[in-house]
């Protein structure tokens, strides 16, 4: 049987554990997670979201038939829309190109300077965004002689996210940078083969801002290695 000092204490007990999830629910504002950071830098990598890595293999693929038919410091301008849906992502952008050649004395192109514009959005099972991308990037190796392609210049994602982990969303801006360090593109296959690059991701989550800075190494076979906080992630380049 219950006295009355046993109940008195029962409802204390039940009343300060409804404080503390109380508590818990209201706070959901706490910063940006690294588990959230991964999820932003993944699928601004990612090939089917219209990433940085659907930016360089389609270029490279694009600079390797027009080396055949170059017109050497002109100025080629290009635009098209990328799309991509399936059960894992949807994604729909607006890309705008322009880039040049520089050739040897033989007239035979060995370099490129390419730039990005783009605006669009993309929705993952976890993530929805709307961004802005610009790049700047030198393009070499376009010699007869070479197998890749090596890319080294700049990748900016600015974008306005929703984002749901763990059964709580929050809304937040980002930029994400990225400063490619000899990424490498075969000729033939129009992937990534090997490279690397430092990111840094930045913004803020309503009353919070956030930091996170690392490496992304290029392993080939379509994968890569995101290193963040002393912690590895291995990232599938085309889910």
């Amino acid at each position: 049987m219950m006295t009355a000092t046993n109940v008195l204490t029962t409802l204390i007990s039940l009343f300060s554990f409804t404080l503390l999830c109380t508590s818990c629910q209201v706070d959901k504002n706490l910063e940006l997670t690294e588990e959230e950071a991964v999820e932003i830098i993944e699928t601004s990598v990612q090939k089917n979201s219209g990433g940085m890595v659907e930016s360089i293999e389609a270029y490279t693929e694009k600079i390797v038939t027009d080396t055949n038919n170059t017109n050497c410091n002109f100025q080629y301008q290009d635009s098209f829309n990328f799309n991509f849906d399936n059960t894992a992502v949807t994604a729909a952008y607006a890309v705008d190109w322009t880039y040049s050649f520089s050739c040897n004395s033989f007239n035979v192109p060995t370099m490129a300077q390419f730039n990005l514009v783009s605006t669009g959005t993309y929705q993952s099972n976890r993530l929805n965004s709307a961004d802005n991308i610009t790049a700047n990037i030198e393009v070499s190796g376009l010699d007869f002689a070479s197998a890749d392609v090596l890319f080294n210049g700049n990748y900016t994602r600015l974008g306005s996210q929703e984002i749901t982990t763990n059964f709580n969303s929050r809304s937040l801006t980002s930029t994400l940078g990225i400063a490619m360090n000899d990424i490498s593109v075969s000729k033939t296959a129009f992937q990534i083969q090997s490279g690397s690059a430092q990111v840094i991701l930045t913004g803020t989550d309503q009353e919070n801002s956030f930091n996170y800075s690392g490496t992304l190494v290029f392993n080939g076979g379509g994968s890569a290695t995101l290193n963040l906080n002393g912690n590895s992630y291995t990232i599938d380049l085309n889910p």
